[in-house]
């Protein structure tokens, strides 16, 4: 009010358009206003007073205030929060299509292991029985030889039925080891 002369007998009438429905009343010696946790939006606060008589002045002065949305609730934030949701979703979708690809390796790296010592379980078998198959026949050999090398006068002959065990002799011990190698696969 510009009533300098008694300014302690003016009231006032104040209103924050879109926020109070009605005036509100104060004298001079409440020459303010307060106003809290006002939502963000545009506003028009309006001020009008009464004279030292009482009479209301139909003018009023008017301020236009504008409350910003806290950072939170700006719409950088909500890009931020759906940059966020997006990146988040991405990563985790990367990490399960690791997990499962790590999965699927180790399944497949069993499956390849299990395989490979079926086929050396296969191996081991295979000599045993061929070692089996070969030791007859060997020991079949060695016998007479050994009988023909006892009898034989020719010295010529006996060299060569020598040669022949020795071969023979060299042959069954390698059939024998390959016997041993498959007792220690077997345990």
């Amino acid at each position: 009010s510009l009533d300098f002369h008694v300014p302690e007998k003016i009231d006032y009438l104040y209103m924050m358009g879109g926020f109070d429905k009605e005036w509100n009343q104060t004298d001079a010696s409440r020459r303010y206003a307060t106003y809290t946790n006002l939502d963000p939006g545009d506003y028009m606060f309006k001020v009008k007073r009464a004279n030292i008589n009482g009479n209301w002045n139909e003018e009023f002065a008017t301020i236009k205030i504008n409350i910003h949305p806290p950072w939170w609730k700006t719409i950088w934030a909500y890009l931020l929060y759906a940059f966020l949701f997006v990146g988040s979703s991405l990563i985790l979708w990367t990490l399960q299509l690791r997990r499962i690809r790590l999965k699927h390796e180790y399944e497949m790296s069993r499956f390849e292991a299990k395989k490979l010592h079926e086929v050396d379980e296969m191996k081991s078998t295979f000599f045993a029985n061929i070692s089996h198959e070969f030791r007859t026949p060997l020991t079949l050999i060695l016998g007479p030889v050994k009988e023909l090398i006892s009898t034989e006068e020719n010295t010529s002959k006996i060299e060569e039925l020598k040669i022949v065990h020795r071969n023979a002799d060299r042959l069954y011990g390698l059939v024998n080891q390959l016997m041993d190698l498959s007792k220690l696969e077997a345990g």
